[in-house]
């Protein structure tokens, strides 16, 4: 089955705002679709709330709690659609849940740069793994890898990380 979600305030158009920064993003039951700070319900394909846009990276998960949303680095109430902070260990980043454990997994992608590009923009990219506690969002441990990060998965036993 397919659906197509359109904001009326934007024209009908689907457009995104956030350029390439962006993702889609299903809720824990399913039930809801987070994609360009718009979330959406699902079986009705209707608009339930637009988030303010805080940065110009729209990247945003469901915590696995299910009732908060993050989107780049601030977390918002999914009950009251308020702002319940701003973390910056999120900024520009990408995130991996455990799901054994409350802990999240914080990476910046790899951007490889164009040959010509400065050395001041290849140390833009960031080489740490961070782990943060779900609850509070609390810095639990910082690695700094010293290589370029491409992707971040687990196990299936959550054992291993990859």
């Amino acid at each position: 089955m397919l659906a197509q979600f359109e904001d009326p305030s934007r024209g009908g158009e689907g457009g995104n705002t956030y350029g390439d920064s962006s993702n889609c993003s299903f809720s824990p039951w399913d039930t809801t679709l987070l994609s360009d700070g718009l979330l959406w319900d699902v079986r009705s394909t209707k608009l339930v709330h637009k988030f303010d846009k805080l940065s110009n990276v729209g990247y945003g998960v469901f915590n696995p709690s299910g009732n908060e949303v993050i989107i780049n680095s601030a977390v918002w109430d999914l009950r009251t659609f308020k702002l319940l902070r701003v973390v910056p260990a999120l900024e520009s980043s990408r995130i991996q849940f455990c799901h054994t454990r409350p802990l999240m997994y914080v990476y910046s992608p790899f951007e490889p740069v164009a040959a010509k590009e400065t050395s001041k923009k290849l140390a833009k990219n960031r080489t740490w793994l961070r782990v943060l506690d779900t609850r509070d969002y609390k810095d639990v441990s910082t690695v700094d890898i010293e290589r370029p990060i491409y992707d971040v998965a687990l196990n299936a036993q959550e054992t291993a990380l990859g």
